[in-house]
């Protein structure tokens, strides 16, 4: 095997292991961007509709060290930001937000639009409960509208570089 054969090989295993030590990580948001949070309660039990649903997260790692509020949110009524704009405020380290009483949380649909505004953060955890008159439960978020990271891509165009050079080595160009 060649030395950059052996190279990448190294490569794809250390970005592997980064990878996996952030793996209780919800979400990354950078300064300027946002996550979107989808919540979808169907097909769990209890079923809707619902008469309350919650949604607590925290951040982990204020990367800037800004210490004000550093972002909007803004509630959706359906998945991955769309819909009917429900609720927008302020978030901060560890917050909690209710729908209580509002019919639009009755399917147990809905989403969350984190921005930043200043510095950059982590979600290091997420959950929504719902609870109807048959009782409660909880889940956790799936991320929408997810962006491929750049070292996803840098890893990917240096595996098609280093196939487009082997083939090249392979096969010399002949006159």
């Amino acid at each position: 095997m060649n030395f950059v054969c052996r190279l990448l090989i190294i490569f794809a295993a250390l970005l592997g292991i980064s990878q996996s030590a952030q793996a209780s990580i919800v979400a990354s948001v950078l300064q300027g961007s946002s996550v979107i949070l989808n919540f979808d309660f169907t097909g769990q039990t209890p079923p809707p509709p619902y008469t309350s649903v919650s949604v607590d997260w925290s951040l982990d790692g204020v990367l800037n060290d800004v210490q004000t509020d550093i972002g909007i949110i803004t509630i959706f009524s359906e998945l991955n930001g769309t819909g009917s704009i429900l609720n927008t405020g302020s978030w901060d380290d560890t917050s909690y937000w209710s729908g209580q009483g509002n019919p639009s949380f009755n399917d147990g649909v809905f989403s969350m639009v984190f921005s930043s505004v200043e510095g950059d953060m982590n979600i290091a955890s997420a959950t929504a409960m719902a609870t109807s008159s048959e009782g409660r439960v909880s889940i956790s978020p799936t991320v929408g509208g997810s962006i491929p990271e750049p070292t996803s891509i840098a890893l990917v165009g240096l595996g098609l570089a280093g196939l487009g050079w082997g083939r090249k080595r392979r096969f010399p160009k002949t006159i």
